[in-house]
C-alpha cells in the first residue's frame, strides 16, 4: 500500500550525475490522499481530491465568530506553537496558540510550503483559535496552507505545529521582522520540517515518486546503471514523455523549482 506520509531519501548518485542540484538530500512529503485500501497502480477514486478536501461552505457553523486578535510576545526570543485540534477530514479546523521560549518549546513540527499554490475550492479559508472561554476566527491568506492543515490534521490526537501565517502576526511589520529571523532555529529544534507540496489534482504525486525510486535504485547498480543511461539517452526523439511526464510536474511545483 502506498503511505500517506514517506520520507524520499535522494541519493547523492542521483542529484549529481544528472545535474538535480534543486534537490534537497530528503523529502518528508505528505500525499494529496489519505490511507486507503489503493494499492499502486489503481486508478484514484473519482473526485478523490474533491470529496476530501473540497468541503463545502461551513453551513453546520453558527454565527461567525469574532475576530482572533494577536497579543504581543512575551519576550524577544518567545515564538507561537499551533496546537491542532483533532477533527475529521472535512470538519472545520480548529486549535489554539501558545507562546513558548524558542529554546524550549518541545515536540513540534513547523510546515515549509508555498504561499502561492492554490487551495480547494468552496471553503473559506479560516481556523477557528480558542481565546480563553470564546472561539475566535482567523482567516488564513490563501488556500494553500489550510489544504495542510486539513491534511496534516489527526482525527484524534492534538498535533503541535509551526506555520508563519498563523504563529507570526503578518499585520505586525515589526514581529514580522523579528520572527524572521528565528527561522533557522525554529526549524533546527523542531522534531522534523513537514514539506507540503500542494494539491494533486492531476494524480501524479504516485507516479512521481515512485519514478525517483526507480531510478534511484537503477543507479546503485553498476550492470542497471549502464543500461539506463543506453535506454535513455539513445533515440530521445522517439521516447515518450508520459512516463516523466508526473516527475515533470513535481519539479514545476513552487517549493521544490524554489529550491
Amino acid at each position: 500500500m502506498f503511505s500517506p506520509q514517506v520520507t524520499i531519501p535522494l541519493a547523492g548518485r542521483l542529484r549529481g550525475q544528472y545535474q538535480l542540484n534543486y534537490l534537497p538530500k530528503e523529502l518528508r512529503v505528505r500525499c494529496p490522499y489519505g490511507p486507503s485500501d489503493r494499492t499502486v497502480g489503481d486508478p484514484a477514486p473519482e473526485s478523490d481530491t474533491e470529496s476530501r478536501l473540497a468541503a463545502p461552505l461551513h453551513d453546520h457553523i453558527e454565527a461567525t465568530a469574532p475576530q482572533f486578535q494577536y497579543r504581543p510576545l512575551e519576550s524577544h526570543d518567545s515564538i507561537r506553537i499551533l496546537t491542532l485540534s483533532p477533527g475529521r477530514p472535512n470538519d472545520p479546523l480548529r486549535g489554539t496558540l501558545e507562546v513558548v521560549r524558542i529554546d524550549s518549546a518541545g515536540v513540534y513540527e513547523p510546515i515549509s510550503y508555498a504561499w502561492a499554490e492554490p487551495g480547494p475550492p468552496n471553503c473559506r479559508y479560516e481556523i477557528f483559535l480558542s481565546d480563553g472561554d470564546q472561539e475566535r476566527c482567523l482567516q488564513l491568506r490563501g488556500g494553500n496552507l489550510f489544504a495542510a492543515l486539513r491534511r496534516f490534521r489527526s482525527q484524534d490526537t492534538q498535533r503541535r505545529l509551526w506555520a508563519d501565517q498563523i504563529c507570526i502576526n503578518q499585520d505586525d511589520l515589526g514581529e514580522r521582522n523579528q520572527q524572521v529571523q528565528f527561522m533557522n532555529r525554529i526549524n533546527a529544534n523542531a522534531s522534523r520540517v513537514l514539506i507540503w507540496l500542494g494539491l494533486d489534482d492531476e494524480d501524479e504525486a504516485e507516479s512521481a515518486f515512485g519514478l525517483i525510486y526507480q531510478v534511484d535504485g537503477k543507479l546503485c547498480d553498476e550492470a542497471e546503471e549502464k543500461k539506463f543511461r543506453h535506454q535513455y539517452t539513445q533515440d530521445l526523439d522517439v521516447q515518450s514523455s508520459r512516463e516523466w511526464r508526473p516527475l515533470d510536474g513535481l519539479t514545476k511545483r513552487s517549493l521544490v523549482s524554489d529550491l
